[in-house]
């Protein structure tokens, strides 16, 4: 069937529609297909549309369909869509969205928006500049959505822009340090100023109620985050990269649906708010690379975090104990936290623990083996002493081990590993034994490690040897290891058998 033929049949389908349907399906073709399928929801109900209704409306009609929550629609039907608002008027001034550089750049030039515009796509990376002024939106007053992927748009101090019905605003490289003085938008459920000059959001009081999201990230001159209570529904909070910003609000406990708050690179934010009250709310928090020194003492209360970043905290020197009361953690990161002087001695009772990492950390580090779901472990460059992992096979989850560039100089801290019987790969590149030891006599256990998959032993100075091999091994990789032998040939050939027959 000719492709015109195709169209006609889906504009029946299209003109099947009621209005706010109609309305919903011109969103997506000109701007939100493959969005999430939740977000585009929330922000098209801002407007009082019955979101998840006509949604369902257009996917029953084949206009759009869902995949891993994701809307997708056809080229062919994005197409049409255009076309549609493209009849609306010769005029792009007269349309109800515009997406073409060329006609947003013809509107804000010339000053010829109407109420007619609902939406705003300006994307187009060229680095032509573009001076916009208050007069230019003046009528725009039925704007809903605005979106500047453009790093070169201009505006004067007293810049504003209508807000009132604005549902979702992005503006990368925003160039003031604040939003407008006129910027009420009551409606608004996501808001995206990144790599921005934004100083602070707004002067004075405002309560949004149904914002959802906030994502400053990159804008280094922020200086001050609103207080929470004026954003009781946020759910995403991305501050990362925000050099400048050297405190949070002290009311985060009056956030009962944050999920996401990221703070990594705020490089002057030395201290975290205390919490007054529990938050079970399922939470991933990321202070990597801040100048944290340390955590509340109640960080319990945030009873639903399940993922804590502090890589590269260079000043963090201590946690409190009643970190280990997190039930529902399950990724910590330590990287590169050279000042921590010691770990909680209980680190054990994380019992959802799955992915830790400590990466060069110098301090002593306490038993993990009680960690029974945990399946990542990172300890490379970092002191392996006995006891640390306990051949009591308590960490029967363990699927991958790194002790990069560790220090063996205590052998019988390494023999329990060779009984981790879920292991499916191991690093041990640039590790060391004591002067007088040999890594080849450290790593015979390897033999035992009967589902292990991947090996890598690189960079090795005193392997005479390589070990016997199990026959689960598909990789060994032993790169620039001096004075290394090949493995027993029969070694060898038990693996490439069992490559075979597991492709057989």
């Amino acid at each position: 069937m000719p492709n015109m033929d195709i169209v006609n049949v889906l504009k029946l389908s299209y003109d099947g529609l009621d209005d706010q349907q109609k309305c919903i399906f011109l969103d997506i073709a000109c701007y939100f297909k493959g969005n999430d399928v939740q977000r585009v929801t929330r922000i098209l109900d801002g407007s009082k549309f019955n979101a998840e209704s006509g949604i369902n409306a257009l996917v029953h009609r084949c206009l759009i369909t869902i995949s891993k929550n994701m809307i997708e629609m056809h080229d062919l039907l994005i197409q049409m869509g255009r076309e549609i608002v493209d009849k609306e008027s010769t005029e792009p001034g007269e349309r109800s969205r515009l997406w073409r550089y060329e006609d947003v750049y013809r509107v804000f030039e010339i000053n010829t928006g109407t109420k007619n515009i609902e939406g705003i796509f300006l994307h187009d990376y060229t680095s032509k500049e573009i001076e916009v002024t208050s007069k230019a939106f003046n009528k725009m007053t039925r704007l809903r959505w605005l979106i500047v992927l453009n790093n070169h748009v201009k505006h004067s101090e007293d810049f504003a822009f209508p807000s009132y019905g604005l549902t979702c605003l992005r503006w990368d490289g925003y160039s003031l340090s604040s939003l407008p003085l006129n910027f009420h938008a009551k409606s608004i459920v996501e808001l995206h100023l990144e790599t921005s000059n934004i100083k602070e959001l707004w002067q004075g009081n405002m309560c949004l109620k149904i914002l959802r999201r906030i994502d400053l990230s990159g804008s280094q001159q922020l200086i001050q985050v609103p207080e929470f209570s004026t954003v009781p529904k946020l759910e995403y909070l991305i501050l990362s990269g925000c050099a400048s910003l050297e405190k949070l609000p002290g009311d985060i406990h009056k956030l009962r649906h944050l999920s996401v708050l990221y703070c990594n690179v705020c490089l002057k934010l030395a201290s975290f708010p205390e919490i007054k009250r529990n938050i079970e709310t399922p939470v991933k928090l990321s202070l990597d690379e801040t100048a944290i020194k340390e955590l509340p003492s109640l960080i319990e209360l945030l009873s639903g975090l399940h993922c804590l970043s502090l890589n590269n905290c260079k000043d963090l020197e201590s946690l409190p104990n009643s970190i280990c009361n997190l039930r529902r953690l399950k990724i910590l990161g330590l990287d590169g936290c050279s000042k921590l002087c010691k770990l909680p001695e209980d680190l054990e009772r994380l019992s959802h623990l799955e992915v830790l990492s400590l990466k060069s950390v110098s301090c002593q580090l306490p038993s993990l083996s009680g960690l029974s779901l945990l399946r990542k472990l990172h300890i490379d460059q970092c002191n392996l002493t006995p006891g640390v992992i306990k051949s009591d096979n308590c960490l029967k989850a363990l699927k991958k081990l790194s002790l990069g560039t560790c220090n063996l100089n205590e052998g019988e801290a390494l023999n329990p590993i060779f009984y981790l019987s879920s292991l499916e790969i191991l690093n041990m590149s640039k590790c060391y034994p004591a002067e007088e030891g040999n890594l080849s006599d450290i790593v015979v256990g390897i033999s035992q490690l009967s589902n292990l998959r991947f090996l890598y032993l690189l960079h090795w100075k005193k392997l005479s040897q390589i070990p016997e091999l199990p026959s689960s091994l598909r990789l060994l990789d032993a790169q620039h290891s001096i004075g290394t032998s090949l493995p027993p040939m029969h070694s060898l050939v038990k693996c490439l058998k069992s490559a075979n027959q597991q492709n057989c």
